[in-house]
């Protein structure tokens, strides 16, 4: 082989810092808007601007290209940069010296933030040089709409697999990170692989940042970014304790070479370890953020991971907002308060669901639980008494549980479907909740406001009357609560397109299997033993909970019997150990609030953790049903991937506070001693990944006699000019040469393969890409649309004239017809040959022209009504 392992590699290096500082030419843009908001965050939101500049930026241009029809090309992007400067210059120009000196201030923690940022972009693009291939699993799915969405320039986005239909999708991942591929211009192989370097850099940015606020300093937030970003599960552990044959660690460390083993062997193996049934069938995926990134799926559960960081970053800030602290702030004054953290919560809050539509639940949860929180610490603040604060918070919660029984049974078994039985229990929750909600309503209105029981309180204000009082916690709860809803209201380009999947059958099911615990415990032993240590520490640490012993043997009684009951019920430990970890953090949560001057980072972390612990154990009895044959199989994939960055984010505080009080209990620390040892345990598949990828010269690609071995490089589309140069030389033109959303005509695809390729790798739009993530997308109802979409194609190609199926062309279109290796493999070549009587825009240079790859144009006049 003639190419050296450095070839490409200033080329590569080239496109990484160009595209690196695109993305902080557009934080610094927008970092004057950013530090009305982070201004007390420990880097003063300079390196939250990346990930936050871009939403923004993304999301003007693709609201605007909604409403007026700006286009999201480059000049429509630059133009719109160039406006978010001048209001961003407006904002800086009279804080410039106070900016200046918040930078040199923090200049420490930025620094080595800057410089753990950027190692992870130079570290990711590296590990996608030695396995750049954009091809395999359902990279193809991503880089469709990754290279559709370069090339669109309005909203809604066609569909790039079914030529007329707008993309029914959470594309928002795809679109954000095609603007970057659309200002630098690279070709979509660089663009993709620079793509999933800056997924990874962003989320150990943001985690770092939000760790580094909770804790207070650096160490805590790189402590962070490890347990959120950079860990895998047990299995590493457990494949070296066991010494088992194809899983320990040491025979793929033997391997020459080891990485393609390692990935499509050691690393697969590790996100595959609950099964929803007897074993070995069933599998569900158990994906972790490490495997997420080095596997390279620009899956919207990773494209969204920075931005559901960046949320849960504003989500503190309302928590910490001076509104909650000082409730008597007067009217322009909250609203200067108010108005940029409410334009970048809505902003994100919009772009959630977009990105990725399984998070909005989880953490729109975790938001709504932070703002009653705060309510509840400005109603103290006020000097209303605790007891008519509890009963704020109980108002709300039986309010929001309401709606959830009302929607619960039809949601189970679908429209008209749910038993009687079911239907009368979840109308008398309902109406239990609403007269709950009312109660407390009632109570919190008409309790005595005498001041506070509690002489640490503050007096209420003389001048203000007990109604005024009451309705200012009130006010702002419902203001901070109505951005979420506003949220979705500015989100208005997707949802007014979008169709959630029809499932006649409900959209919720009753699981019927529970995890194992020794498969649970793999996934998330290191997490469960530090939240149990952490936990039991905490507890047993507050003082509200010294109790007489015979009280604490009684309550250890009758915990141990619901324990042993619901482990009965379930079947497997799992629920009732989440179920005695969710118990435990909820009164742990109870007495730190209940403090007068209570700790806010720990009851933050308290309510990730808890949230977390939620939807964990609603994962053990519920499904979200789908097409998928494995009940659970998407389910745990979707909501164990949020619990991981909850429990990645939560736990470093958690631990912190035990550590703060380390000096005076010494036991809590030899709590979290075995937990310290399962964090090794977890790096172990990472660690070998890392240690097995830059030991070798060469790629090899494959195995056996079609093994491939090349220089490492960054271009994702590479493998097509060596394997499938044909098909490159017509990919190759048509992203140069050929603008817009063309309809082309090739073979259609199943799924995984290398199918429908000419749309995939330039975005064009197919008459049908692959049917089978299509008929997911719209939830089965289209199957036949497909298929008869899959009809006209192989009767077009398989015809020996094309006069009768003219009316095909003008019904849906198609301006040209691609003849590649798929078509050829597929079609018989005497009735591909009828091709040739039209224009070739573009043919290989085969000197078998049977074996070429062609474009042809579709003649004008077969586009237009034959009367016309």
């Amino acid at each position: 082989m003639s190419e050296s392992r450095f070839e490409f590699l200033l080329t590569d290096l080239g496109y990484a810092v160009e595209w690196y500082l695109l993305l902080t030419v557009i934080g610094l843009i927008f970092w004057p808007l950013v530090f009305l908001v982070f201004r007390r965050w420990p880097e003063r939101g300079l390196l939250l601007s990346r990930p936050l500049g871009l939403l923004m930026l993304g999301w003007s241009a693709w609201f605007l290209s909604w409403a007026v029809k700006i286009p999201m090309s480059r000049a429509g992007l630059i133009c719109l940069a160039a406006v978010w400067l001048v209001l961003s210059a407006a904002v800086a120009w009279p804080r410039r010296q106070r900016l200046w000196r918040e930078i040199k201030s923090a200049r420490c923690f930025i620094l080595w933030a800057e410089v753990l940022t950027l190692f992870a972009f130079f570290f990711m693009v590296q590990v996608r040089r030695y396995d750049p291939d954009v091809v395999g699993t359902e990279k193809y799915m991503d880089l469709a709409f990754f290279t559709s969405l370069i090339r669109e320039i309005g909203v809604p986005p066609n569909d790039m697999w079914l030529a007329g239909g707008s993309i029914n999708y959470h594309y928002g991942g795809y679109f954000l990170y095609s603007l970057p591929a659309k200002l630098t211009g690279f070709m979509p192989g660089y663009a993709y692989n620079l793509s999933v370097a800056t997924v990874f850099a962003f989320a150990i940015t943001a985690s770092l940042v939000l760790g580094g606020m909770l804790g207070g300093r650096l160490r805590w937030g790189a402590l962070t970014a490890l347990v959120t970003c950079c860990i895998g599960n047990l299995f590493g552990l457990t494949a070296v304790l066991s010494r088992n044959t194809g899983l320990y660690v040491g025979d793929f460390l033997r391997n020459t070479p080891p990485l393609h083993s390692l990935r499509y062997g050691y690393l697969w193996r590790a996100s595959r370890i609950i099964h929803d049934g007897p074993p070995p069938h069933n599998e569900t995926i158990n994906e972790f953020p490490f495997f997420s990134f080095v596997w390279a799926d620009l899956h919207p559960h990773v494209t969204a991971f920075a931005w559901v960081l960046v949320f849960l970053a504003l989500a503190y800030c309302a928590f910490q907002s001076p509104i909650w602290s000082r409730p008597r702030l007067a009217f322009r004054r909250w609203l200067r308060v108010f108005l940029p953290l409410a334009i970048m919560l809505a902003v994100s809050a919009a772009m959630l669901p977009i990105t990725n539509l399984f998070d909005l639940p989880t953490f729109a949860g975790v938001y709504g639980l932070v703002v009653i929180l705060s309510a509840f610490f400005a109603a103290q603040k006020l000097g209303i008494e605790r007891k008519s604060s509890v009963w704020l918070i109980f108002m709300v919660l039986a309010i929001g549980c309401a709606g959830l029984f009302a929607a619960v049974p039809p949601k189970f078994f679908g429209p008209d479907k749910a038993p009687a039985g079911f239907k009368v229990a979840g109308i008398i929750a309902t109406l239990c909740s609403l007269g709950l909600g009312g109660w407390s309503f009632r109570n919190y209105w008409g309790d005595s406001a005498n001041g506070a029981n509690n002489s640490n309180e503050q007096k209420p204000d003389a001048n203000a009357s007990s109604v005024s009082r009451r309705l200012r916690p009130f006010s702002h709860l419902i203001a901070f609560m109505a951005l979420p809803a506003l949220g979705l209201a500015i989100g208005a380009p997707f949802w007014l397109n979008y169709s959630a999947p029809a499932r006649p059958e409900g959209l919720l099911g009753i699981a019927p299997y529970r995890s194992q615990f020794s498969e649970f415990f793999t996934v998330f032993g290191f997490h469960l033993t530090v939240l149990l240590g952490a936990t039991a520490a905490g507890v047993l640490g507050e003082r509200q909970f010294q109790l007489r012993k015979e009280i604490l043997a009684f309550g250890a009684i009758v915990c141990a019997l619901i324990f042993a009951a619901m482990w009965g019920l379930s079947g497997s430990l799992v629920a009732p150990v989440l179920l005695a970890l969710l118990i435990a953090g909820v009164l742990w949560l109870i007495s730190v609030a209940a403090q007068s001057q209570p700790d806010r980072s720990l009851l933050f972390g308290l309510t990730l953790a808890l949230m977390a612990l939620a939807i964990m154990l609603a994962c053990e009895f519920f499904y979200f049903v789908d097409n998928y044959g494995v009940k659970r199989m998407n389910t745990l994939f979707k909501f164990h991937y949020q619990a991981w960055i909850l429990l990645g984010i939560a736990l470093p505080v958690l631990v912190r506070h035990v550590f703060k009080q380390g000096s005076k209990y010494p036991a809590r620390i030899a709590l979290l001693i075995p937990g310290a040892l399962l964090l090794l345990g977890a790096l172990i598949v990472p660690v070998s990944f890392a240690r097995t990828l830059f030991d070798q010269r060469v790629i090899r690609i494959g195995d056996g006699p079609n093994a491939m071995w090349r220089a490492p490089n960054l271009d994702g589309q590479y493998y097509m000019r060596h394997g499938h140069a044909d098909d490159w030389y017509v990919v190759d033109y048509v992203i140069r040469e050929i603008p817009g959303h063309p309809v082309v005509l090739e073979a259609s695809g199943g799924a995984y393969g290398y199918e429908s390729i000419l749309s995939a790798n330039t975005g064009t739009i197919a008459l049908v890409g692959w049917k089978n993530h299509e008929n997911v997308w719209r939830g089965g109802e289209m199957w036949g649309e497909l298929m008869e979409r899959d009809g006209v194609i192989n009767s077009i190609y398989n015809a020996a004239d094309l006069d009768s199926l003219r009316g095909h062309f003008e019904r849906y279109g198609i301006e040209y017809v691609f003849v590649g290796s798929v078509e050829r493999g597929r079609y018989p070549q005497d009735k591909l040959a009828k091709f040739d009587a039209w224009e070739a825009v573009v043919r290989s240079p085969n000197s078998d022209r049977q074996r070429s790859s062609v474009l042809y144009r579709v003649p004008a006049d077969w586009l237009t009504p034959a009367n016309g």
